[in-house]
């Protein structure tokens, strides 16, 4: 039990193995304000502890360098080298990464959008909105560049201004207005 007001103070249930050179992990409640706290987990290597895992007041999660949690990301994975997230069927049943933005959030009635590795083994994306496009974009998340777009009519637009393909393939060569359709 921690009963002081001062913020990152914390109250741990601490677990350590072996007798010479101990390794320690730690589950931590650490006071970030009043009336809140976030949940930690700190695992050591070689004697050295860092925190593994952040559960914030609000219901974030921070897995890995145990650095601030970006504004406007419920999740986020970070650290030194190759970082990965994992979403695995052990029973040969397919699986998805859901994105839902527009809906209500619960990636339901068909509002939202997802990558996928099916049963059949084929990487897809797919927009469950049948009336909404797919695009591949350079730039920020809003105002960007979209680089390709597939419609959802089946128009596909290569290069700059191809925001709305207005035939089966839509190509602009970069110089100027031209443009290839066929």
């Amino acid at each position: 039990q921690n009963l002081s007001d001062t913020t990152n103070t914390y109250a741990a249930l601490r677990l350590t193995a072996g007798s010479s050179s101990p390794a320690t992990a730690q589950i931590a409640s650490v006071r970030t304000g009043t009336g809140q706290n976030d949940l930690t987990f700190q695992l050591e290597s070689s004697n050295t502890a860092f925190e593994a895992l952040r559960i914030t007041s609000d219901g974030k999660v921070l897995v890995g360098d145990g650095s601030v949690i970006t504004q406007g990301r419920a999740f986020e994975v970070r650290g030194t080298g190759n970082q990965g997230i994992l979403v695995g069927s052990t029973n040969n049943s397919g699986a998805q990464l859901l994105l839902d933005g527009i809906g209500n959030g619960d990636g339901s009635g068909g509002d939202y959008g997802a990558l996928e590795v099916p049963t059949s083994g084929h990487l897809t994306i797919r927009n469950h909105d049948a009336d909404k496009d797919i695009i591949f974009g350079v730039g920020s998340a809003s105002g960007g560049n979209d680089s390709v777009v597939l419609r959802s009519n089946g128009n596909f637009g290569i290069g700059n201004r191809t925001g709305s393909p207005n035939s089966l393939l839509h190509v602009h060569t970069g110089s100027g207005d031209a443009v290839q359709r066929i």
